[in-house]
């Protein structure tokens, strides 16, 4: 069983998702806020044991926080 962390929304996350799962980098994404609904404007910058590392597309900053999967959505 994968070990859990807690994401930025306090939800279990496994830490090591399915490698087919994995999102590619520059991949648009939607990404839920702490209200529960799904904000656009983001892509993959990477991945890593605490979750995807997200770029913001208007100004090009990534987050300083990784996101857990469960977060993230294709968009």
């Amino acid at each position: 069983m994968p070990r859990l962390h807690a994401d930025v929304l306090s939800n279990p996350v496994p830490t090591n998702p399915r490698t087919s799962d994995v999102l590619p980098k520059g991949t648009a994404v939607r990404v839920r806020n702490t209200l529960g609904s799904w904000a656009g404007g983001f892509e993959v910058e990477g991945v890593d044991k605490a979750g995807y590392l997200l770029r913001r597309v208007s100004d090009g900053a990534v987050l300083p926080t990784p996101i857990g999967p469960a977060q993230v959505k294709k968009r």
